[in-house]
């Protein structure tokens, strides 16, 4: 494996260089690049133990984990990618964007990787393309954790995507113009005001950063507009492991009580309130990330 990338993006897009973009990137030293059939993937690995894979949400990346990383690491063989697309990923056929697609990418990585997951933890859309994954036997873990899972319909700003715009906005014209309006501060703010998350000046200052990324915002676009929600919470009933999903009450972007329905069908399904914190608590609260993670695994009988 390789811990140098030349990026490139299928559409022409403007993608981060690794050998710039990523010299400070956080736990850099942990960083790989792992070639699948669908993905390049920039993945980070770090410490030893029972396997956790960790997925971040859409639109972000490894960044995300920056705090909680090193300390998982302590108890766990910490496997953390950016998504396909997302980051330093770069995506080699788009219906990896897809939940399905996406899903049977992330096990290529794992078989590529040789591990199997004893636990997965995801945040956002990360937590459903874990569901996914075990519901598509391409997972077979002890315990899912659902960080403020994306099981419930995006406030009304971002539906739009997902519906008969969905080709404009795969279109990399329309990222382009995403990426410019990025840069400007209100733009940023209005795209982290649902999340009900305060952020530092540090946490906001990579969220700016990757959204001017035309690529990386490709990414994302082309995830929401490509997902079935409703497909996948129909299946959700028919899964076989434990699911903790975690919902805070601030959280404007996936709303509580609707998350509090969709937990209720779902026999598997232990519904775990989080109070004070909204859609990014792994950020706001790492400490309080981690013991709920480490409180989770060990119910669950995985060592940590």
């Amino acid at each position: 494996m390789s811990t140098s990338s030349r990026a490139t993006d299928p559409a022409g897009l403007a993608a981060p260089e690794w050998d710039t973009d990523g010299l400070d990137w956080p736990n850099r030293a942990c960083s790989r690049f792992v070639a699948t059939r669908t993905v390049r993937w920039h993945v980070q690995r770090a410490g030893t133990g029972p396997v956790l894979l960790l997925l971040h949400g859409t639109g972000a990346a490894t960044f995300t984990w920056r705090h909680l990383l090193p300390s998982l690491a302590a108890s766990f063989t910490v496997i953390a990618p950016d998504l396909p697309g997302h980051g330093f990923s770069r995506l080699r056929d788009p219906d990896a964007l897809s939940c399905e697609g996406m899903a049977s990418a992330l096990g290529d990585l794992c078989d590529a990787l040789g591990v199997a997951p004893a636990l997965g933890v995801g945040h956002s859309a990360g937590a459903a393309v874990l569901i996914r994954m075990a519901l598509d036997r391409r997972l077979d873990p002890a315990v899912l954790l659902g960080l403020a899972p994306a099981l419930v319909p995006p406030p009304p700003g971002y539906r739009f995507i997902a519906g008969p715009l969905g080709a404009l906005v795969r279109s990399p014209l329309t990222a382009r113009l995403a990426a410019r309006a990025g840069r400007e501060p209100a733009v940023l703010r209005s795209l982290l005001a649902p999340t009900g998350s305060a952020l530092d000046r540090i946490e906001r200052a990579w969220y700016a950063r990757l959204f001017t990324w035309p690529a990386h915002i490709a990414a994302g676009l082309g995830m929401m507009s490509r997902w079935s929600l409703p497909r996948l919470v129909a299946d959700a009933p028919a899964l076989r492991q434990p699911l903790v999903l975690a919902a805070a009450r601030r959280d404007g972007f996936v709303p509580f009580d609707p998350l509090r329905r969709v937990a209720g069908t779902i026999p598997a399904a232990t519904f775990l309130p989080l109070e004070g914190v909204g859609h990014l608590f792994h950020e706001e609260a790492p400490d309080d990330a981690l013991a709920l993670i480490l409180r989770v695994a060990r119910g669950h009988g995985v060592p940590a």
